[in-house]
């Protein structure tokens, strides 16, 4: 619901008469508008300082024209965007309804046809995103908003750009409780990391709590680097599919397509009861409110079939995906016909403006293997330069004291000379060749919480990464 314009808040942008505000966030902020024949749409309007940036500017460009080709259908498209000016806005189709959250929190999980037209609406609009090139990166209840005709998906190719600075700790805790384990571990980002995202989602939308959360982001990593997901009150005919897509091996999650496929047919839906919760998953006591089960009601099932018919027709990403399946070379099972695979360039978008799918660098992950504590190839005084990527590139000097401990432990220290911080690692998940660890910055100007990858790549030698809320940074450690 929209609310009063604020002092200072533009009246008019374009053809656009601003009439009241919808949300803020690290962007920027959302307005609602009428154009020249009264028709209400969105307006997302970029923060100045970040649309000063020739950098932003440039990538801004690129997540915008990129966004503009996913079809109008199950989405809440891309109408107009001012990318020239010094002040950059995006304009969409105004969808009034509340998102997933608001819904859930109003009146409990959804059931029945409700929650069978939001698991198929949501994944019909993904199965859009990624015909279109585009990885969501972002899925989360709060960018499903629920319509007259059915779910709507938002913000789809602008996640890279948000800014880590304006994130607060409780917005990364809800983000991560929704993202893949690659995405938070700054690897390859793929459909299949939008396909755990689904999962989560839908996951939520039936029980009202995200499959992993905690209230600190190192209580979310540790459940989603080593818990099953939290399942109890799901849907029995939604549990198998929901459980396969939240699994931490990106290959062993189903395509879009399938998902789609088995959605619309019945096949492969599980009607045995779930499992019973684990002890360290147990509700809180608090009955959640449920809907009545309603009929299906004509408008969302004509929605639906619209949705449907343009997948096949535009582009035919779930024909082509099923005759893959079926012997016929192609693709690797998972990706766009005619692609080699998504890349997690932080510059780039995973397609070309051309539309011609860039070619990989990615590495391939470690095997899922965790330990319980820290591998002693790790253990000491690494010392080196990182590049540290936001609006501005920049560069500081670090030094990593890993002193060894067990999972959710502290390990050691974090030392940024050049920058004035100080901070202490937590670990989160630890394999073979690779930690992640939570770093909390005691003192100095740096962010205070943030999630570090360190992988042993040779003797004597760590690469350090991070990536999040689309900010980056990467660099080489020596043991010194």
């Amino acid at each position: 619901m929209a609310t009063p314009l604020h002092h200072g808040d533009p009246q008019q942008l374009g053809r656009y008469r601003l009439t009241g505000r919808l949300g803020q966030g690290g962007m920027g902020t959302v307005y609602l508008g009428q154009d020249e024949h009264n028709q209400q749409v969105a307006v997302k309007v970029i923060n100045v300082t970040l649309a000063s940036n020739s950098v932003f500017h440039q990538h801004f460009r690129r997540e915008v024209e990129a966004a503009r080709k996913v079809r109008p259908f199950c989405t809440a498209p891309i109408l107009d965007a001012s990318l020239d000016r010094h002040l950059l806005y995006v304009v969409t189709e105004y969808i009034p309804g509340p998102t997933l959250t608001e819904a859930v929190a109003d009146s409990g999980p959804l059931r029945g046809a409700d929650l069978a037209g939001l698991a198929l609406g949501v994944a019909t609009a993904l199965a859009d995103i990624h015909d279109a090139g585009i990885v969501h990166r972002d899925l989360k209840p709060s960018n499903v908003l629920l319509s007259g005709v059915g779910p709507r998906v938002i913000d789809f190719g602008l996640a890279k750009a948000h800014t880590q600075a304006s994130a607060t700790h409780d917005r990364i805790v809800g983000t991560l409780a929704y993202q893949a384990p690659e995405i938070m571990a700054g690897r390859l980002v793929t459909p299949a990391s939008d396909v755990f995202s689904w999962g989560g989602l839908v996951a939520y939308a039936s029980t009202g709590h995200a499959p992993f959360s905690g209230t600190s982001l190192s209580e979310v990593l540790f459940h989603v680097a080593n818990d099953p997901p939290r399942l109890d009150g799901l849907d029995s005919s939604l549990y198998e599919i929901v459980a396969q897509s939240l699994s931490r091996d990106p290959a062993a999650r189903p395509p879009v397509a399938e998902i789609v496929r088995r959605l619309t047919s019945g096949a492969g839906q599980s009607v045995a009861s779930p499992p019973p919760p684990s002890p360290l998953s147990a509700p809180n006591g608090n009955e959640a409110r449920h809907r009545p089960i309603p009929s299906v009601p004509p408008a969302l099932s004509l929605f639906l079939a619209v949705c449907l018919l343009m997948i096949f027709v535009g582009g035919g990403y779930v024909v082509i995906s099923l005759y893959r399946q079926n012997g016929t070379e192609g693709s690797k099972e998972g990706s766009l016909p005619g692609s080699t695979a998504f890349t997690n360039s932080p510059s780039s978008l995973p397609y070309s403006p051309s539309g011609k799918p860039t070619s990989s660098t990615a590495q391939t992950p470690d095997p899922v293997e965790d330990y319980g504590d820290v591998p002693s190839q790790f253990i000491g005084r690494w010392t080196g330069v990182i590049t540290h990527h936001d609006t501005d590139e920049e560069t500081f000097s670090a030094l990593i004291t890993i002193t060894g401990g067990k999972l959710t432990q502290q390990i050691g220290q974090s030392e940024y000379s050049s920058a004035g911080c100080h901070g202490t690692l937590k670990l989160v998940s630890a394999a073979k060749s690779r930690l992640i660890v939570e770093e909390h910055i005691g003192r100095g100007g740096c962010k205070k919480i943030i999630i570090i990858t360190l992988t042993h790549r040779k003797p004597q030698s760590l690469l350090y990464e991070y990536n999040q809320d689309s900010v980056h940074g990467e660099g080489g450690l020596s043991l010194a």
